[in-house]
């Protein structure tokens, strides 16, 4: 899924798909990534399988789980776009998990792999019991990339039940649903090749649904009336050549976190970036790769 959505385009921008194993960053921890991420995103589509439940069940108030926690933190940052107040700093504004049910030992009737997610209700079988460790971390996480907000006071009573349900009442891509059917009969196909084709369309399914969801955003975000309030700190207009020369510098993905930066730094404009000579701490403060940091820190002191 992610190579097919890098070749494609929302409004003019070019969607830029972040994938664990594909694109952590050297020396940067998981936790660190995916919540940069999750931040500088649009759109979150995580896999939801009965896989990944299964092992939820063996969770006990003391453990850590990344699964979890990245899942709170998405829980966290849709449920503050929606509330109207929004989240200063952040872009995610939607989650749309892939539902995949128990793998099948035969292909369905319409060629599908998995059954459905919710034969079972395997979500009422979850602990329904909070992860304090977990909460603490998504607190710092959020705190971290998200400072101009803090987060909810129902962080940390949320229960491991509780967030996969939430999860699973979002609009979701259904993996059973997939139809493979076609192309011969079942019995003219290996298993493989059955396999092979629901994977492809399975792949079709998600992309396409994806997309439709980021266009839908993108939509709202072009027709969305100015704010009737005084712009904050981080609206300033003065920060709007800083917004440039980031997209000039292809860190469009930066904007929201700098203009957080700022408004915790009470930085207005460039120019008051430059007279308290935090060009440096800009960049420490956006965690861009040295090249990037140098090249911005230079660009910063030539205007």
């Amino acid at each position: 899924i992610s190579p097919r959505l890098s070749q494609e385009v929302v409004g003019r921008t070019k969607v830029a798909a972040f994938l664990d194993v594909e694109r952590l960053e050297n020396g940067c921890g998981l936790q660190r990534s995916f919540g940069k991420a999750l931040v500088h995103s649009w759109l979150a589509a995580p896999i939801v399988s009965h896989h990944a439940l299964a092992k939820m069940r063996t969770l006990t108030p003391e453990h850590e789980d990344n699964v979890v926690l990245e899942w709170m933190v998405m829980q966290e940052l849709v449920e503050r776009a929606g509330s109207g107040a929004g989240s200063a700093g952040s872009l995610l504004k939607r989650c749309l998990p892939i539902l995949m049910g128990a793998p099948l030992d035969a292909p369905a009737p319409n060629g599908a792999m998995v059954g459905n997610f919710f034969a079972g209700d395997p979500v009422a079988s979850l602990p329904a019991i909070a992860l304090p460790k977990v909460a603490a971390t998504a607190a710092e996480i959020l705190g971290r990339e998200v400072p101009a907000q803090p987060p909810s006071p129902q962080l940390a009573q949320t229960t491991v039940r509780d967030m996969v349900g939430w999860m699973t009442k979002q609009l979701a891509v259904t993996a059973w649903d997939s139809d493979a059917s076609h192309g011969g009969s079942a019995g003219e196909r290996t298993p493989e090749h059955q396999e092979d084709e629901f994977k492809r369309l399975l792949v079709d399914k998600a992309t396409a649904e994806i997309l439709e969801c980021l266009q839908k955003i993108h939509s709202a975000s072009a027709s969305a009336p100015p704010p009737a309030a005084a712009p904050s700190p981080s609206a300033a207009p003065g920060l709007d050549a800083l917004d440039r020369l980031l997209e000039g510098l292809n860190l469009g993905e930066s904007v929201a976190r700098a203009r957080a930066w700022c408004d915790e730094n009470g930085v207005e404009s460039i120019a008051d970036l430059l007279e308290a000579e935090m060009e440096e701490d800009l960049a420490a403060g956006l965690e861009l790769k040295p090249a990037k940091a140098k090249i911005l820190v230079k660009r910063l002191k030539d205007k």
